[in-house]
């Protein structure tokens, strides 16, 4: 819709208003997330660590007690880390912290007797103590590796299965950490206070085994793949100490790449080289024993590590599109209202030959869709074509464009009889006055490059309610087209035909229109009855002649001709139902509708109502 001069300044003011409102908006926001992605950046750096340290909560200590006719006589113990993807779970750890048989082989020789037990115990923290009987069943060993896997009876509450990763594609340098409960000294265990009845006990007081407990040393990767009596192991700069022995090798992800298995030492140097299993011979040997575990991806590590940086470039990315954003709206702004703008439409007729004569217009679609041609009409609406805006959706939708296409198509142009024609039929179809419908014709037929001149009869219009195009503004889209609520046509002839004679008053009318013509069609076609009425139109039969297309419209000749079927005269009480029928159809008044049924009454001949 096109804006007045006054709407034009009042919609650019409230333009640059809600412009500088979003800009504001848009700053705010802007520092809002960049602050969010400080304290996320802040957070997730800690986060990074946590990365490492969260497999913590997959480690437990391994214990092994031997006893020799009840006695005390050996203990060892190392670290486990949480394996098991789905139903059981599992710790695994070096065989040689599980391993009894070299330990029972020195006790029976020393102690001479065959009398050796073998207890293993699992300490996960949290103050609790697992026993594992040592069987084949609850306790696997390679043949190959330095690897054994003990079954648990229970799932560990407090503890979750680690995530192992790969080595392939490990690198020299790359930090490593080594994590466990390296060597408690011996003497640290009353071995008389770890009697049959109480090792539970003892075992958590001697060997402390919360999260808090656990070492985690940081190293590089010295060496990969290096091959030990036919093992693959890491070598690496992340301190271990006996006690380390079967605890997680973690990389930056926190993915375990490696069990911890073996120091060396340099005894000219005192350097130490620690090895620790590769994990991919890990996996096999899970494989082996049909034991599922997690398994983690470098990308998925990769994007955990980075996470901070990720959210930060996004932020920082977005806030640069919003500004830039809001540069090019200002740009924009800028430049449209620096640029010159066409002047608005002066006359309606302007708006007509814009509309179908502009630069790419489509003709056909101006003439043939009326709903096209009523946006486009809205588009340069101004209160001063409020008029004729009505006046052309009007017979838009009442098919006047249809008509000319009609023409067009036979390389016609309508001539004075065809626009009277015309006419006509806008205001049989569309509910028009003569010079409404000349006007509708005058502007149609200017805008497609014809004459619109029409040529002026004493033709009656019958248009009944005379509401012409008063209050409110124009919206671009009216109430169809058609009879709304029944008014006359009337025609355009204009003549008075009555057998040659014209009649005295409209009940004379009627009785020769349903005297000489179809009187079943009279009844039942409301258009036939219009044009019967047409023919024998005066001045002074107008108002009456309104009542009845009306009436006709609103089947009251269909229920007189029932009647007549039936050989029957509607009784006092009829009547009036059907008064009351023909007001609520109708929009009549008590006395128009009392007046409408009289005259069809005499008309059809039942006598005076």
């Amino acid at each position: 819709m096109k804006l007045s001069k006054e709407s034009k300044t009042e919609h650019s003011s409230r333009y640059h208003f809600e412009a500088l409102k979003n800009k504001r908006w848009r700053l705010r926001f802007s520092v809002l997330l960049l602050l969010i992605s400080v304290m996320l950046h802040c957070q997730i750096a800690y986060a990074d660590n946590n990365l490492v340290l969260g497999v913590r909560d997959s480690v437990v200590r391994v214990v092994e007690l031997f006893f020799a006719d009840g006695e005390l006589m050996v203990w060892g113990h190392g670290t486990g880390i949480v394996v098991g993807d789905k139903g059981n779970q599992y710790v695994l750890t070096n065989r040689h912290v599980v391993d009894p048989e070299e330990v029972i082989g020195e006790i029976q020789s020393e102690m001479s007797t065959y009398n050796v037990s073998v207890q293993l115990y699992i300490l996960p923290g949290d103050n609790t103590c697992q026993n594992i009987p040592f069987t084949t069943e609850n306790v696997s060993m390679s043949s190959t590796d330095d690897l054994a896997l003990i079954k648990l009876p229970a799932r560990l509450k407090n503890k979750k299965a680690a995530t192992l990763g790969s080595s392939s594609g490990l690198q020299v340098t790359a930090p490593v950490y080594a994590i466990g409960f390296p060597a408690v000294a011996e003497g640290a265990t009353d071995k008389g206070r770890i009697g049959i009845g109480g090792i539970e006990s003892a075992l958590l007081q001697a060997y402390p085994s919360e999260t808090k407990d656990m070492t985690v040393s940081k190293g590089t990767v010295s060496k990969t793949d290096v091959k030990i009596d036919g093992s693959r192991y890491i070598q690496h700069e992340a301190s271990i100490a006996p006690g380390n022995s079967g605890g997680p090798l973690v990389d930056e992800n926190g993915h375990v790449i490696g069990i911890n298995t073996t120091i060396y030492t340099d005894s000219e140097t005192v350097s130490k080289v620690m090895y620790s299993i590769d994990i991919d011979s890990v996996k096999t040997f899970l494989n082996s024993r049909n034991v599922s575990f997690t398994e983690g991806t470098k990308l998925g590590g990769t994007i955990k590590r980075y996470l901070k940086w990720i959210i930060a470039v996004i932020v920082l990315l977005y806030i640069a599109f919003q500004f830039l954003k809001g540069k090019l709206n200002t740009n924009e702004t800028q430049k449209a209202s620096q640029s010159p703008q066409p002047d608005p439409p002066k006359t309606i007729s302007d708006v007509l030959t814009r509309i179908y004569s502009s630069p790419g217009s489509d003709k056909l679609r101006v003439l043939g869709n009326p709903d096209y041609f009523v946006e486009q009409l809205a588009k340069y609406y101004q209160p001063a074509f409020k008029n004729d805006c009505k006046l052309l959706e009007k017979v838009s939708r009442g098919g006047l464009g249809k008509i000319i296409i009609q023409y067009q198509n036979q390389n016609a142009i309508p001539r004075d009889s065809d626009k009277l024609k015309i006419q006509s039929e806008l205001i049989s179809h569309c509910g028009l006055t003569a010079d409404e419908a000349a006007r509708a014709i005058s502007l149609y037929f200017d805008m497609v490059g014809w004459d619109g001149t029409v040529p002026q009869t004493g033709t009656y219009s019958g248009k009944t309610s005379g509401t012409g195009h008063s209050g409110g503004t124009y919206s671009g889209k009216t109430s169809g087209t058609g009879h709304s609520g029944g008014t006359y046509s009337g025609k355009t002839s204009g003549t008075v035909h009555s057998g040659g004679t014209s009649s005295a008053n409209i009940i004379e009318v009627l009785c020769n229109i349903y005297g000489n013509a179809d009187k079943s069609r009279i009844l039942s076609d409301p258009d036939y009855f219009v044009d019967m009425l047409a023919k024998n139109y005066r001045p002074e039969f107008k108002e009456d002649c309104r009542l009845l297309e009306k009436a006709s419209r609103g089947g009251l000749g269909s229920i007189i001709e029932q009647y007549l079927r039936q050989g029957a005269v509607p009784t006092g009480d009829e009547a009036e139902t059907i008064v009351s029928e023909l007001c609520n159809r109708c929009g009549f008044s008590q006395t128009d509708a009392r007046r409408a049924l009289s005259l069809y009454w005499y008309m059809v001949g039942w006598g005076r109502r």
